[in-house]
């Protein structure tokens, strides 16, 4: 098994979106970057948080890439604006890839760079490629939210 980070708004759609691939093991909703343990959400939520909303994803290499996810998670969000997804506004929301070793940098880096190129999207990428960090899991009440509340979502992820 696998893992790979990705934040690109509310971790709540992120997770959504990534529970439906085949492959996708387990997502857990998190925080990464300059966090202590004793991290408590409601109380450090800021236009310049230290930390981001991510989520963690074990996956089954063998049934699925992480070229795959990382061109999944360019599918379904907007990679195009700067620390914002829908109503979702701060730096704790901004598009950000943290990659755990060199190979994962250069296969999420290379996808940027064929997305950049092509006229997928109409500005440029602003994701950040960032080193992995510190990861701590969110509360149990946002884990797998959407179904918690009876929501079923399902962004149709854009074909490139």
């Amino acid at each position: 098994m696998e893992k790979a980070y990705f934040g690109g708004g509310c971790f709540w759609g992120i997770e959504n979106q990534f529970r439906q691939l085949k492959g996708v093991v387990k997502v857990r909703s998190g925080y990464m970057g300059d966090l202590a343990k004793s991290f408590d959400s409601e109380d450090n939520y800021s236009d310049s948080a230290s930390y981001v909303e991510v989520v963690e994803l074990i996956y089954d290499e063998n049934t699925i890439t992480y070229e795959k996810l990382v061109k999944y998670f360019f599918s379904f969000h907007d990679p195009t604006t700067l620390n914002k997804q829908g109503m979702d506004i701060g730096s704790q929301y901004r598009s950000a890839i943290f990659f755990i070793d060199e190979r994962q940098k250069k296969v999420a880096s290379d996808i940027i760079e064929m997305l950049n190129n092509s006229s997928v999207f109409k500005r440029e990428i602003v994701t950040t490629l960032e080193k992995i960090r510190e990861f701590v899991e969110a509360e149990e009440y946002h884990q797998n939210y959407f179904s918690k509340i009876g929501v079923k979502m399902v962004i149709k992820p854009l074909k490139y």
